[in-house]
């Protein structure tokens, strides 16, 4: 009687399940849809062979993008779908397909018809976190999870490349493979090209490494090439995110591997992802599908073939799941803790998207993504700020910004965009003046205002409004003062007058050195080196003071833009310092570390087939390690 009972109630709650599937679908959505109709198939027949998860993501796959919707319904047939692949038999069985039923019950009471005025919304992606970015507004299209801290694998090389570049100019230079670079990475992270201690590479071939191959040796070489140790180099990576605005972030290594404090969101590495693009450099490595490195090594007396791992790069059919030909750039990523984690640049019709996935167990992260860059470029358009502007751009006599008063042809708009979505249009969005203080730190020299365009707290996209006359007055006044206006001196401006003023001061005491006895020489020759050192002292210290302050303005500039607070800026820098001195205060040898990660890395979900060391960084099976054949 009990089995017959637990029995009826299962099929109670997988014909619940499909009754939710039906009452949810539009007509149009339940009939034209094989896929969907499949699914409510499966929702009664707890037999069904594919997995919950193969079901969930075909229905998905089948109507995402034809309309909200279909789209709708196709997330619940999955929900459904997953309903009937739990059903079995015990109460643990039981459990699960309520739990499920309640998914389905609680995706079904979302409104089906989308608002008119809403933000257009995806109907969710199968990685845990994922975001979509407007390159050219920084708008975001869509967040899931997006600022949840999460270990990134090595999409981390992408920071990593974007801190190289920044620091290296020539990339011809040679540098050398250490044992530490060699050595210090996980057991079982992958080697595959053999690289050596003692090799040596150009720094451009080792970012081809690094970006195309997921290199662990090549991010240890660079490190230690561009920051002499690897603990500085790290420190640079830190500085760098911070100056982007990224506020999830702190990084303990330039590889990606497994540690407790290597941490990131989807929301900041998109912030990295777009600071890196910009890079035409970067760019061009980061796109390239193969490429030759020439210079032999030990186990590589010919050269080595690099090829790039980022499946919707290199996929060139058209009948393939991961065919995405307005891809551009991108770096994958894996670990046993991170899962699959993705980072993918592309272009359309001239618009320019970053997306981020991050913790995909499931190897939907190419999917996630494709769904994520079409959901941008479908449903969204660009529109140049100057455009709305007319009353500023082709405005005759005098125009008012803030407080203050400008003649019309003094005045002109930067060529920005605002991100607008297809169901809404530029007079939905609220315009904001920003002048004077409220501006973004920032603000390039002339700015007389910014216009910043949002929709419900969301900002869009914004322009500068700069004014002739106020550049000009910067310029003199930074010229005749020094002191006053935006520019500052350069560096190299600072030494020059140094050794002008060594140079005035050697002039003057000329004519008295002559006349002068061979102690009185030896004593003015001792003041003389003296006020040299003191003055490039002075001078060296300047220098350092205002590169130190231009680089805590483009971090305030970062963080204002976003419409962080100074108190808030301070708290997050407080933070940060106070993650380095905890990690500092229980920090062990890296060998302890290694030990303890093994510890972590045994395999999570041992009837899969796989074992997480089957895999090399970036979730691709290492040779011989089909499970088919072990």
């Amino acid at each position: 009687m009990k089995s017959n009972l637990f029995h009826w109630k299962r099929y109670l709650w997988i014909l619940s399940a499909a009754g939710i599937l039906t009452v949810s679908a539009t007509p149009a959505a339940v009939f034209a849809a094989p896929e969907t109709g499949a699914a409510s198939a499966a929702a009664q027949n707890g037999s069904e062979a594919r997995s919950s998860s193969e079901t969930a993501e075909a229905a998905t796959k089948a109507l995402y993008g034809t309309s909200p919707q279909q789209a709708q319904s196709a997330r619940v047939a999955s929900i459904a779908a997953q309903a009937a692949a739990t059903a079995g038999t015990g109460e643990e069985a039981s459990a699960a397909v309520a739990s499920i039923a309640a998914q389905a019950a609680e995706t079904a009471a979302l409104e089906v018809t989308e608002d008119s005025q809403a933000w257009p919304s995806d109907t969710g992606i199968f990685s845990e976190a994922g975001v979509v970015v407007d390159v050219d507004s920084g708008c975001v299209l869509f967040g899931q999870n997006m600022h949840q801290q999460k270990a990134p694998a090595s999409i981390t090389k992408i920071l990593t490349a974007l801190v190289v570049l920044e620091h290296v100019d020539n990339l011809d230079q040679m540098i050398p493979y250490s044992h530490d670079a060699i050595y210090n990475t996980e057991a079982g992270s992958g080697n595959k090209y053999g690289l050596d201690e003692g090799d040596s590479l150009s720094v451009r071939d080792a970012l081809y490494l690094l970006l195309l191959a997921s290199s662990n040796q090549s991010a240890n070489a660079l490190a230690e090439y561009v920051g002499g140790t690897r603990e500085e180099f790290v420190r640079m990576m830190n500085d760098k995110v911070a100056e982007l605005g990224c506020s999830d972030s702190h990084f303990a290594n330039p590889s990606g591997l497994n540690d407790d404090t290597q941490l990131t969101s989807c929301y900041d590495m998109a912030l990295i992802g777009m600071a890196a693009y910009r890079n035409e450099r970067l760019l061009e490595i980061g796109s390239t599908r193969s490429h030759k490195i020439t210079t032999p090594t030990k186990n590589n007396p010919n050269g080595i073939n690099v090829k790039m791992e980022h499946k919707l790069l290199i996929t060139e059919d058209p009948n393939s799941e991961n065919y995405y030909p307005f891809a551009v750039a991108g770096k994958t990523g894996y670990t046993s803790i991170a899962g699959q984690t993705l980072v993918t640049y592309a272009e359309k019709e001239g618009r320019r998207l970053i997306a981020v996935t991050m913790k995909s167990r499931q190897k939907t992260h190419y999917t996630d993504t494709i769904n994520l860059l079409e959901f941008g470029f479908n449903r969204f358009d660009n529109v140049p700020v100057a455009e709305q502007e007319t009353a500023i751009s082709q405005a005759s006599g005098n125009v008012t910004l803030g407080d203050s008063t400008y003649d019309a042809a003094d005045l002109s708009v930067e060529e920005a965009v605002m991100t607008v979505p297809k169901n809404l249009s530029v007079t939905d969005l609220e315009r904001t003046v920003l002048t004077g203080e409220d501006m973004p730190a920032s603000a390039p020299d002339g700015a007389a205002a910014y216009i910043r365009y949002s929709y419900r707290d969301r900002v869009t996209g914004g322009a500068y409004v700069t004014a002739e006359s106020l550049r000009t007055k910067e310029t003199v006044s930074a010229g005749t003062k020094g002191t006053h206006g935006t520019k500052t001196e350069s560096g190299e401006n600072i030494f020059l007058r140094a050794a002008k003023g060594i140079g005035s001061f050697f002039a003057g005491i000329g004519d008295a050195v002559r006349n002068l006895s061979v102690p009185g020489i030896i004593a003015i020759a001792a003041v003389a080196g003296l006020a040299i050192l003191t003055v490039i002292a002075f001078f060296t210290y300047s220098a350092q003071k205002r590169r130190e302050n231009e680089r805590l303005e483009r971090r305030r500039a970062r963080l204002r833009e976003m419409g962080v607070s100074e108190e808030e800026f301070a708290e997050m820098v407080g933070r940060r310092r106070r993650s380095r001195g905890e990690k500092n205060a229980v920090g062990t040898h890296a060998a302890d570390r290694q030990t303890d990660t093994l510890k972590r890395e045994a395999p999570e979900n041992p009837e899969d087939g796989f074992l997480d060391e089957d895999f090399g960084m970036d979730g691709e099976l290492i040779s011989g390690s089909d499970p088919e054949k072990k």
